[in-house]
């Protein structure tokens, strides 16, 4: 369960769950993470995440579209479905 929720590699994410874990690049900035120019908030980080450039895993089963704006919402757009079954 550690390794599926904080794989401390790339490979790691990539290779445990299916679908695959995806990656986003983002920046860490004044102890948050900003992708593609939007904010998010991270919990407990304040001072321990050094501002610099880092890519987010992101479990597609914790993924919700959602409607509406919001605190660490982020505006996307849908380029491909797959039917998994």
């Amino acid at each position: 369960e550690e390794l599926f929720e904080r794989p401390n590699t790339r490979y790691v994410g990539n290779f445990i769950g299916s679908p695959a874990m995806n990656f986003l690049k983002a920046d860490i900035v004044d102890g948050g993470v900003s992708i593609a120019g939007q904010r998010l908030a991270v919990a407990g980080s304040a001072g321990i995440l050094a501002d610099g450039p880092v890519e987010i895993g992101i479990r597609p089963e914790y993924v919700k579209v959602c409607d509406s704006a919001g605190p660490n919402v982020i505006a996307a757009d849908n380029v491909a479905v797959s039917d998994m079954g």
